[in-house]
């Protein structure tokens, strides 16, 4: 709990072989990932780009993103560990996924 009616979501993701995620978005605050091993990807800046263990990228408050038909596939065999940060509305779901 940070006050204020905010609180503050930890969560550290282990993952291989993954060409994306479902279609979603981060209310309230936005989201900050760090790679803590391995190569990721995000289109946070507006261009596919490629992160490296102790690099980061913020995605901004509802940018809907995920299930994108551009999504550049990693080698086989890659994998990434991820400690992913988010502040949200206290008592607020902090991922919102899209049908």
């Amino acid at each position: 709990n940070l006050g204020n009616g905010m609180e503050m979501h930890v969560e550290r993701r282990n993952s291989c072989n993954q060409d994306g995620t479902p279609k979603h978005f981060h209310p309230a605050a936005g989201t900050l990932v760090y790679v803590l091993d391995g190569t990721s990807q995000s289109k946070s800046s507006g261009e596919w780009k490629e992160y490296n263990k102790n690099e980061y990228w913020f995605e901004r408050s509802d940018w809907v993103h995920g299930g994108e038909a551009d999504t550049p596939s990693l080698p086989e065999g890659t994998c990434q560990q991820l400690l992913v940060i988010r502040v949200a509305e206290e008592g607020k779901e902090h991922t919102i996924f899209i049908d």
